[in-house]
């Protein structure tokens, strides 16, 4: 199931090795089981049996390493063109700093490796849908 960045935290997607927050509590996502994660805290050890909407995701829905789907016109990174791209697999590999200011104005968000192009994109966060690891490897 795919989860765009504008849905709230209930909806964001949690994979194995994100870092996530429950209650006070701040570690990594070890497993995943149906609709229960575990989750290992440093010097708490291992809580089970968490439901998503028990953790949030810490740093945002979007990321280095994620995976996504990129839908849009995206600059290509290593030219002045753009690639109108479809529901693309992609990787984020970097992002780019906020731009202070007028936010019509900003430029891109995140600079994505489209697998199946062979090549890194510059894309708005709005083109971005993230997925988990396990869709993008299947």
């Amino acid at each position: 199931m795919a989860t765009s960045i504008n849905a709230d935290e209930q909806h964001q997607v949690l994979d194995v090795g994100d870092i996530a927050r429950y209650g006070e509590h701040e570690g990594v996502i070890a497993r995943i089981s149906g609709e229960r994660h575990v989750l290992v805290v440093a010097g708490c050890g291992q809580i089970g049996g968490l439901r998503r909407s028990d953790l949030t995701r810490v740093g945002g829905d979007m990321q280095i390493g994620d995976w996504v789907l990129v839908q849009g016109n995206c600059l290509q990174s290593n030219c002045v063109d753009y690639s109108v791209l479809d529901n693309q697999l992609g990787l984020i590999v970097d992002d780019y700093p906020e731009m202070e200011g007028d936010a019509s104005q900003s430029g891109p968000d995140f600079l994505v490796f489209v697998q199946g192009e062979g090549q890194a994109y510059s894309c708005l966060t709005s083109q971005l849908t993230r997925v988990s690891r396990a869709e993008a490897l299947a």
